[in-house]
């Protein structure tokens, strides 16, 4: 289970193979010039690279996903030819920085869809930058537009770690999951449904059952980053699993999240083997935080599994990154909390009116005060919803009953707007941890009996 998830080998492909010559003659050769700049000046930063030993640097290892695999030797966990510049870059950190450097001053070299190793690499290129003092003038310029669009889109002003809870009727969600959020505003404000959230998941396909499973926890799939609208997270855990979510800003700086979305641009649609319990959602994200933050060492602490709440609770307890969090309750919750709010007779009746079994107009409707009336017809109508978002309801019959229910609401003379839930008073990470080790004794039918039990997740409250 654990660890297996954590190795990759690859071999060189033929087009990789013309990239590696390349670069090899551009190292081997310090005495021609390209671009009008003298290659000295690139034995000069390998030479100090070396030097400074910074193939083992904390930061370097974060940017190509290395994990140690043996004494001195290292595995990426990305894999594919788009991440890597020299052959063995998979296995070998130093060889795959120094690739990247000569890749910098090759002029005519282009690493994806027609990128400069500046555009495809920007994290990488400004780590190297500032930890070798590279002098921008002796190094050919890149125009990343691209890049540079894309950065400006994202219009990243904070970081959130987003926490859907558990859902039981799914085996891939029963531990929760974790994404970011990129802020374009304050925290909790209206733009937050206008952000963009960076996920990593697997690419399953239409598997499920034992299939599922097997390859899930096996490393049957592959994973990837992508970044999409944060309303479509919503819609998809909030709306259609009714999961409550879990908001927590990161307090991180300009430049640490300027960085780690410098890195995430480098990841675009490179492949990560999957395994459900280690290399999952959770532990890329905390791959993520240590590129920002290297100091954390977030992902050494889940050497074994990686659960989300668990992962959660480390960036909240064990770092300054966390201090608040904001709380989106399901539509599930939010019908739960409004219906005990009201009496038997009015939760029947709005039950009654989301099936189609009393109409918009009946008279135990008409019989309410108006902010009652209003509160049964939202509820109502919040029911219906949640039944057409399950499939229990189809389109042709929930539409003219919403309607319906619209229509009646729009009538009603009340100010008061459904109530919504209270935060719950105490937040997932701040709960208990989520592995239990037992140990007991005692005596059956006359026989003694010792008993030791280790439950790694889910246990009973008892």
């Amino acid at each position: 289970m654990a660890g297996a998830g954590r190795r990759s080998r690859r071999g060189a492909t033929p087009g990789r193979f013309l990239v590696l010559v390349t670069l090899a003659v551009t190292v081997l050769t310090p005495l021609e010039t390209r671009g009008g700049e003298p290659v000295p000046y690139l034995a000069e930063l390998l030479v100090r690279a070396d030097a400074m030993r910074l193939h083992e640097h904390p930061v370097w290892l974060g940017l190509g996903h290395y994990e140690p695999d043996g004494r001195d030797r290292f595995a990426s966990m990305a894999e594919g030819d788009k991440f890597f510049i020299a052959a063995n870059g998979s296995t070998s950190p130093r060889d795959e920085l120094r690739a990247t450097l000569a890749a910098f001053f090759d002029p005519t070299l282009e690493v994806r869809e027609g990128e400069r190793p500046q555009c495809s690499f920007p994290a990488r290129y400004a780590w190297l930058a500032r930890e070798l003092a590279i002098e921008p003038g002796r190094l050919p310029p890149a125009a990343c537009r691209a890049y540079d669009e894309w950065r400006k889109g994202i219009d990243a002003r904070g970081l959130s770690l987003i926490f859907p809870e558990a859902y039981m009727n799914n085996p891939a969600s029963m531990f929760g999951h974790t994404l970011l959020r990129v802020d374009s505003g304050e925290p909790g404000g209206d733009r937050d449904l206008l952000a963009y959230a960076i996920n990593f998941a697997a690419e399953s396909g239409a598997d499920g059952g034992v299939a599922f499973a097997f390859k899930g926890i096996f490393g049957g799939y592959a994973g990837y980053f992508s970044v999409l609208p944060y309303y479509d997270k919503l819609k998809q855990y909030g709306d259609w699993e009714n999961r409550d979510i879990w908001e927590y800003p990161l307090d991180l700086t300009p430049a640490e999240i300027d960085f780690l979305l410098a890195h995430v641009w480098e990841l675009r649609g490179v492949p990560f083997q999957y395994f459900f319990f280690d290399d999952n959602c959770a532990y890329q994200l905390l791959a993520l935080i240590d590129i920002a933050r290297p100091e954390l060492g977030l992902r050494r602490q889940f050497p074994l599994w990686a659960i989300p709440i668990d992962t959660v609770r480390v960036v909240s307890s064990d770092t300054d990154l966390i201090s608040t969090a904001r709380w989106r309750a399901s539509p599930a919750t939010k019908i739960r909390y409004r219906s005990a709010r009201l009496s038997a007779s009015s939760r029947n009746l709005a039950r009654d009116l989301a099936l189609g079994r009393a109409p918009a107009d009946d008279p135990r409707l008409e019989a309410l005060p108006a902010d009652a009336r209003g509160a049964v017809l939202s509820l109502a109508y919040a029911y219906l919803r949640y039944l057409y978002i399950a499939d229990e309801v189809t389109r042709e019959v929930s539409a003219p009953r919403s309607r319906e229910l619209l229509s009646a609401l729009s009538r009603v003379d009340s100010t008061v707007a459904p109530p919504e839930p209270p935060q719950p008073s105490v937040r997932p990470d701040a709960g208990h941890p989520i592995a239990r080790l037992g140990f007991g004794g005692g005596v059956r039918d006359g026989d003694g009996f010792v008993e030791l039990s280790v439950r790694p997740v889910f246990h009973a409250i008892s």
